[in-house]
């Protein structure tokens, strides 16, 4: 048998594999391939396919009101069906001063008149004049010289300053108005200003008012109430949260000294107090938690109150018994009751409807704030049965 040598083309080469295997489709991909597909259709669809979106904003009001919570001291913890909140007390002694600058002003004289008068002799001897001679005017304004004057007989004549009895404005006169002198000399000699007189006026000074004592007290009580409360808060009795609020504390003034009455011409007053002070503490976050909880305003039949719209404010001292130390407070609260939407009945009701139409049957069927605004989506749509809407916080402010 001969035997043929085997051919180089099928023979392997050394260290080298030959891959005989065929490519296989498995079934499997099929799936993948399918969802993906169904995917990307949905994707597709939902682009394609119209959408309406509509805003609305629903009516609203505004809601402020004041809280009335009475503080006990006999009470152990706060009583929301009452409105009544647990008051603890504390006592302390204070002392202080104040000074305020005056604010009145009153005007007084100022300066008297000076000027220069001519004495003429009209004896027949010569005549001394002393210092102090008094001269007037017709209407009675006095001056008086203010140096010695010598006149020789006859007619003798000397020029001596004067100065005005009074002070103030009268005294500034007109040259030729000083007409005589008075007492032992007016018969033997005359008197004439030849110039006028002047420096005479009035100027204002400080006068403290009735208002200035009222508010110096008021700056003192303001400074010996934190004074005041410093001491308090050491109290042992206080529990963690008690605050004293402005207006809680009682004072028994003791003392009570001003330097100066009303009217009184004086550049300041100062007023000193001494005093026994009765604080009542209540806890703030548990009296406004408690209004919180209780406040059921008077809505209209539709309109409900959105917690997030609710705020608390601080609570304020109406008025403290001074024997008790019971205080009534008051707790502002404020919120907005805004109309309620049912958002899926309204998208229900909205399908197919163009975007007039959508807006015709909001503004006649809902109670709104603003005339609801409708966009359908893409452009060259005028329906769709897929509807969005969007209700928008009262003071929402639309992009344009």
């Amino acid at each position: 048998m001969v035997r043929t040598a085997p051919s180089r083309r099928s023979r392997p080469s050394p260290g080298r594999r030959r891959n005989t295997q065929q490519p296989r489709y498995s079934l499997g991909h099929l799936p993948l391939v399918f969802i993906g597909a169904i995917i990307v259709g949905v994707l597709v669809s939902w682009v394609l396919v119209p959408t309406t979106t509509v805003r609305i904003v629903p009516a609203w009001e505004p809601l402020n009101e004041t809280i009335e919570v009475r503080g006990e001291p006999t009470l152990l913890v706060a009583d929301a069906r009452r409105m009544m909140a647990p008051v603890r007390t504390a006592q302390t002694s204070v002392e202080g001063s104040q000074v305020l600058a005056a604010t009145g002003r009153k005007p007084i004289l100022h300066g008297k008149a000076e000027g220069w008068v001519t004495l003429i002799n009209r004896a027949s001897r010569p005549m001394d004049v002393p210092r102090a001679t008094v001269v007037s005017t017709a209407n009675g304004i006095r001056f008086e010289t203010i140096e010695d004057a010598h006149l020789g007989p006859d007619g003798g004549a000397a020029k001596v300053g004067i100065i005005a009895l009074e002070p103030g404005e009268k005294g500034n006169i007109h040259r030729n108005e000083i007409v005589r002198v008075d007492g032992v000399l007016a018969r033997q000699v005359d008197a004439l200003n030849e110039d006028d007189l002047t420096g005479g006026g009035m100027r204002d000074v400080p006068v403290v008012t009735s208002d200035d004592r009222r508010q110096v007290k008021e700056l003192l009580v303001a400074k010996l109430e934190q004074q005041a409360i410093a001491e308090l808060k050491k109290d042992r009795a206080l529990k963690p949260g008690d605050e004293f609020l402005p207006g809680s504390l009682y004072f028994n003034i003791q003392k009570e000294e001003y330097d100066h009455e009303s009217g009184d011409q004086a550049k300041s007053v100062v007023l000193t107090l001494q005093a026994q002070v009765r604080g009542s503490a209540v806890n703030v976050g548990e009296v406004t938690s408690m209004v919180e909880k209780a406040w059921q305003p008077a809505l209209k039949p539709g309109y409900t109150v959105p917690a997030s719209t609710v705020v608390l404010g601080q609570p304020s001292v109406k008025a403290v018994d001074p024997i008790s130390g019971a205080l009534a407070l008051g707790v502002p609260i404020t919120g907005t009751a805004v109309a309620r939407i049912d958002r899926e009945q309204v998208e229900r009701s909205l399908r197919w409807m163009s975007e007039p139409e959508i807006e015709r049957y909001l503004t006649d069927s809902l109670p709104l704030a603003e005339p609801p605004a409708a966009v359908i989506m893409p452009d060259w749509a005028e329906r769709a049965v897929r509807v969005t809407v969007v209700v928008e916080e009262p003071g929402h402010k639309r992009d344009d």
